[in-house]
């Protein structure tokens, strides 16, 4: 029996495993050890991890510290609709000094080892390093699209000098998406040998109910249409398939343009706010995809998956 004095000493609990079990365990203060097992290692840099200030500390359980998080967190989990009070607070509070108590005894006795106790802490240890991998990289994407400016109105105006055709116009068109490019290339090969557009497309959707047609998008405006099927779409006469489209995040199309509709209403005025919006969605998009090429050709990456 190892001992109960274990508590005390400086341990590491991952984040999601506190958050999860707040009602069972409070996060011990001090130096933080290794977590457990590799899913919790953000070991990118030998930089200490910062943190931020340090949360009131409510109460302290054989010197095992419980937070104002742990205690808000409780409050929360229990589902109470209206503020807490003082009262319910403090009962709150009793409730996780007890559960500490029981796992401090439960810590000495070696239930630690226990199985599914230890699948539990690594399954919350790596949802934590998914939450750090998805918040940093957006934390950088949006500092390296603010380094590279906002479009002005100047910008805007070029846009539509040079493309008010599209602007101005609104295109019917339907399409077929693939993840991958062998099956785009599959549904290609099927409309080369006189399958219908359509009706490839209507093979993607099994059991689909009378009368829908997800693959059809209507009338789209400029802003609409994806940055990668513009060099093509507008050059499309109505009832052409485009070849292959490829797009970010593994996305490839077979598009067919059915009918252009044309609006000469349509002025820069009109049309300003929206050409910003969509040159900053698109420059952002390409800014994303700049970084990510070149840090991945930086990077030592193994991956291990079998083939």
């Amino acid at each position: 029996m190892r001992d109960e004095s274990v508590r005390s000493r400086p341990v590491k609990i991952p984040l999601g495993f506190c958050l999860s079990f707040v009602t069972l365990l409070g996060c011990a203060e001090g130096p933080a050890t290794e977590a457990p097992g590799p899913e919790g290692d953000r070991s990118v840099s030998a930089a200490p991890t910062a943190r931020g200030p340090e949360p009131a500390v409510v109460a302290r359980v054989n010197g095992v510290a419980i937070t104002e998080i742990d205690l808000d967190l409780k409050l929360k989990s229990d589902n109470h609709e209206a503020a807490p009070g003082p009262e319910r607070r403090k009962v709150a509070l009793e409730q996780l000094v007890t559960r500490e108590i029981l796992a401090q005894k439960a810590l000495a006795q070696g239930l630690d080892r226990d199985p599914k106790y230890l699948e539990g802490q690594r399954v919350r240890a790596a949802q934590m390093a998914a939450y750090e991998r998805q918040e940093l990289a957006d934390l950088l994407l949006r500092r390296e699209g603010d380094k590279r400016g906002v479009p002005t109105e100047a910008d805007a105006r070029a846009y539509f000098d040079q493309y008010g055709s599209r602007v101005r116009s609104r295109v019917h068109v339907l399409q077929i998406l693939r993840r991958t490019e062998a099956a785009i290339v599959e549904a290609r090969s099927a409309i080369e040998r006189g399958k219908t557009f359509e009706d490839v497309a209507k093979d993607l959707f099994p059991g689909l109910p009378a009368g829908q047609a997800p693959w059809d998008l209507g009338f789209l405006a400029f802003q609409q249409v994806p940055e990668p099927w513009r060099e093509t779409v507008y050059d499309m006469k109505p009832g052409e398939m485009s070849g292959i489209l490829r797009g970010p995040n593994d996305r490839f199309w077979l598009v067919k343009l059915v009918e252009v509709r044309e609006d000469p209403s349509v002025t820069f005025e009109s049309a300003k706010d929206l050409i910003l919006t969509d040159l900053r969605a698109n420059k952002v998009q390409r800014s994303r995809e700049e970084l990510e090429k070149e840090l991945r050709q930086g990077a030592r990456v193994e991956t291990l998956l079998p083939p």
